[in-house]
């Protein structure tokens, strides 16, 4: 059995990556994935904590106002965030 380094266990203290941390979870007003990542922002529904609510894609150079995209406040709903690499993702300039 091998000892731990303190950096494991700092890193089993904090969240899953993909989840959006306090303050942000809720309230996230912006995202900017670097160029070639594609990343997916998972909303869930105000008005149940369980209720799966839609997804929206993200890719370079982003979305400057979450809270008023394409005519929805997917801000205040944002949830769960994955990035990944995608060599297709090309972004606008």
């Amino acid at each position: 059995m091998m000892a731990s380094s303190p950096a494991d266990n700092i890193l089993s203290k904090r969240s899953p990556g993909s989840v959006i941390p306090a303050p942000f979870t809720y309230n996230l007003g912006s995202i900017g994935p670097d160029r070639g990542a594609l990343c997916r922002i998972t909303t869930v529904s105000s008005q149940s904590s369980c209720d799966a609510h839609g997804d929206i894609f993200v890719e370079f150079p982003g979305v400057r106002n979450l809270f008023s995209f394409k005519e929805q406040n997917y801000g205040k709903d944002a949830h769960h965030i994955e990035c990944q690499e995608c060599t297709a993702c090309q972004g606008e300039e």
